[in-house]
């Protein structure tokens, strides 16, 4: 649900730039005083817009891959932590925390979760095992599997 509000922005913002872009770009070509203001309004919204729907193309494709090619590593649960850096509606969603310790490289590797608006603490355990898939060339791209946690209806 969160994700489709998101490309809904992501989408009317572009929209909007390549309407502007594209309604005032006639009068720009013609150097017609004033032209270049919703040209650059223009612009900038159809960045934003287009940014926004390339930044959730491309999570999908990391975490189809890391479905696909990732390395599964026994991760451990932590705890659950509130992420204060994202505010929606001034509530903070909840992330899952867990641990995995690298012995080859003697490495200790912090798992997150994505962001979950709903407390997810009732359905972990101390110590319980997460299902967590790493880059084989770069374990600092990750997807943890949450889909153990029940789903949210209403």
């Amino acid at each position: 649900m969160e994700r489709n509000i998101v490309n809904i922005v992501g989408a009317v913002f572009l929209l909007v730039g390549l309407a502007l872009f594209a309604f005032s770009g006639s009068a720009f070509l013609r150097h017609e005083q004033g032209s270049w203001i919703p040209v650059l309004l223009g612009l900038a919204f159809a960045l934003v817009g287009g940014g926004i729907l390339g930044y959730g193309i491309a999570a999908k494709r990391r975490r189809a891959w890391l479905l696909a090619n990732g390395r599964p590593v026994p991760a451990i649960f932590d705890h659950v932590e509130v992420n204060t850096t994202v505010a929606v509606n001034d509530k903070h969603p909840f992330r899952i925390v867990g641990h995995w310790h690298d012995h080859t490289r003697n490495e200790l590797h912090v798992f997150r979760s994505a962001n979950l608006w709903v407390d997810p603490s009732p359905f972990v355990t101390d110590g319980q095992s997460l299902r967590v898939l790493v880059d084989p060339g770069k374990p600092s791209r990750y997807h943890m599997d949450i889909s153990f946690l029940p789903k949210v209806r209403g």
